[in-house]
């Protein structure tokens, strides 16, 4: 079974957007017993962009974290994201 994750940013903006060059899943550590026991398979994907507005005092760095758990038994996968945005410093 091959999954795939598409996270799409739209800008509504008039400013640039700018993407850092990542995007590959990141490695899931797990402590305990065999995970096979759980039918769990956990993801760790980010994602960073910049997006810039007309004035400098409006631009942003936005750092996105999804975290993916796959549910083997049932076919679902639950994702729940975290995004931080803060301005960027001249």
């Amino acid at each position: 079974m091959v999954d795939n994750l598409r996270l799409v940013v739209r800008n509504l903006s008039s400013g640039t957007l700018e993407f850092e060059p990542e995007g590959y899943p990141h490695p899931v550590f797990v402590q305990g017993r065999d995970l096979g026991e759980l039918a769990l398979r956990p993801g760790h994907h980010e994602i960073t962009f910049r997006l810039a507005g007309d004035e400098p005092a409006v631009a942003v760095e936005v750092r996105v974290v999804l975290a993916t758990l796959r549910l083997l038994d049932q076919g679902k996968v639950r994702i729940t994201a975290q995004a931080i945005a803060r301005p960027l410093v001249a």
